[in-house]
């Protein structure tokens, strides 16, 4: 009996967790972009839009990635998240950021959160990856439109 009792409690307060937080309801995502060999590491990126359990706003993000499992050093990889609207204007973007350790992925954080209804939105992540003189910029596949 006790123990049917501490599921159902356990049951309850996870329950009462989940209602309070604030889920992520829908999300897109574009295709992953290869792109390189710079400095020897080829690369790939991606991006996502995302939007709360209520609709009422939505962010974009970023990431890029070193291929084959390998990993480069300190400010090899940089990256930044743009949310657009459909007629092409930039609303909402991350500050650019550059992975600070030896790793093999990086991400851009979110955008300021876009709160304008009645538009189709998408967002594409800016790369920039070092080829040994200087960087180059690679932009991903945009995500599908979203609509707001």
């Amino acid at each position: 009996m006790l123990k049917k009792l501490r599921y159902t409690l356990f049951a309850f307060f996870i329950g009462i967790f989940l209602s309070l937080t604030n889920a992520v309801f829908a999300d897109v995502y574009s295709t992953t972009k290869d792109f390189g060999p710079y400095a020897g590491y080829s690369y790939y990126n991606y991006c996502a839009l995302f939007t709360d359990q209520n609709s009422s706003k939505i962010w974009g993000y970023s990431s890029v990635s070193v291929k084959n499992g390998q990993t480069v050093p300190s400010g090899y990889m940089g990256i930044s998240a743009y949310v657009y609207s459909e007629d092409g204007t930039c609303v909402a973007n991350t500050p650019w950021t550059y992975n600070d350790k030896t790793i093999g992925y990086w991400a851009s954080g979110q955008t300021p959160y876009v709160t304008k209804h009645g538009y189709n939105y998408y967002c594409k992540g800016l790369s920039w990856s070092w080829n040994g003189s200087s960087y180059s910029s690679d932009w991903s596949n945009p995500t599908p439109y979203m609509s707001f």
